[in-house]
């Protein structure tokens, strides 16, 4: 049964929050009516299922092609990588969750699922450390990592778009982080972006970050259930979902992929290795952006994040972060077995106080809940 301030409105199999005004929606999604593919070229491609999409394309041709396996792969010969980082040690607490049915791989025998960059515009700064609230400067020239006493949950405006983000950080040299995030399905509200959680590694100006987590996203995904994925900035700059230079090496787990929704924390790793920064997910290295794309410039984290988002288009937003329970519950959503690669010493986190909407709150040394309700 819906929560109050829902509605039972099957939308790709996920409930949605009562819409405040359908202008708004359509808005939305006219200017989101096609996110552009960036194709991969990381190796050779044997096929391309689906021809990228073009902006002048309808939302409906785009959302039903972002619905399916193909849409947003190349199936490629298994690259000659760079050298794997040792096997990631499974903590006991967490079991691995199957992808759902339809992630199998789309691609011939010899062949993996190399996921095709797509383009997300109007990206804010990241996380509880990302620059300061600005309502003109565009997010590819606000400051990140400027300490202007902004609450974590405090909406960052980008255009028309507002940024809410719960969650804690370090200030840390190290190689990367691993943590365990569970897999809710939070419902998003028809007039707002998407809901994710992530981990996210940045030099100490913050102008360099990989990043990785699951996102609710329909425009980027073509439903209403998480996907994996990763991003990355270079000096500054927003690249792309999900490629973009990223090398894909899994066969079996790949960003893009539908995930299972659960309860039971699933492992999130990034990594950097012999110049490389590698993506580890359920105990697997699935793929790496390569050191090149910062000229082999960025190779230690200077912070360290854990947190959710909210990408809205209202500043009283109807989405939920995570579970879309309190922070201050045990139901809340949560991200735990935060730890350090590289690295002698392990300083606590550091939460951020909570907002109006969305809040986090210590879980422990190594852990923390986060989300909330929104303003509905």
């Amino acid at each position: 049964m819906p929560r109050s301030g829902q509605y039972d409105k099957p939308l790709r199999g996920s409930c949605v929050r009562r819409p405040r005004a359908l202008a708004v929606t359509a808005l939305v999604f006219a200017a989101a009516a096609a996110l552009p593919l960036v194709p991969s070229v990381a190796a050779e491609t044997i096929s391309s299922p689906v021809p990228a999409v073009s902006p002048a394309q309808s939302t409906a041709t785009t959302l039903a092609r972002m619905a399916s396996n193909t849409s947003f792969v190349d199936c490629v010969r298994r690259p000659t990588t760079a050298p794997l980082p040792p096997p990631l040690r499974k903590q006991a607490a967490a079991a691995t969750v199957p992808s759902l049915p339809r992630t199998a791989t789309p691609c011939d025998a010899g062949q993996i699922a190399q996921p095709r960059g797509v383009v997300a515009d109007n990206q804010a700064p990241l996380g509880p450390e990302g620059g300061a609230p600005s309502t003109t400067s565009s997010p590819r020239s606000s400051p990140q990592g400027e300490q202007a006493g902004v609450g974590v949950c405090d909406a960052r405006p980008v255009g028309e778009l507002q940024y809410y983000y719960a969650g804690a950080y370090q200030d840390i040299v190290s190689e990367g982080t691993q943590a365990y995030l569970d897999q809710p399905q939070p419902c998003l509200a028809t007039s707002d972006l998407h809901s994710m959680a992530q981990i996210a590694v940045h030099s100490a100006d913050k102008r360099q970050t990989v990043q990785m987590g699951w996102t609710v996203d329909r425009l980027l995904s073509g439903d209403t259930v998480p996907h994996l994925f990763v991003h990355h900035w270079v000096d500054g700059q927003p690249t792309c979902y999900n490629g973009c230079g990223y090398v894909q090496v899994s066969s079996t787990r790949r960003p893009g992929m539908p995930l299972s929704v659960t309860s039971t924390p699933q492992e999130y790793s990034i990594l950097s290795y012999q110049g490389n920064w590698w993506i580890g997910y359920q105990s697997e290295w699935i793929g790496y952006f390569p050191g090149s794309l910062w000229n082999n410039t960025f190779s230690t984290t200077g912070v360290v994040q854990w947190f959710g988002e909210v990408q809205a288009s209202t500043s009283q937003p109807c989405t939920d972060m995570g579970t879309g329970e309190p922070a201050t519950a045990t139901s809340g959503g949560q991200i735990s077995n935060i730890s350090y690669f590289g690295t002698a010493t392990a300083p606590a986190i550091i939460v951020r106080p909570a907002g109006p909407y969305y809040g986090a709150s210590s879980a422990g040394p190594t852990a923390i809940r986060y989300g909330g309700p929104g303003a509905c």
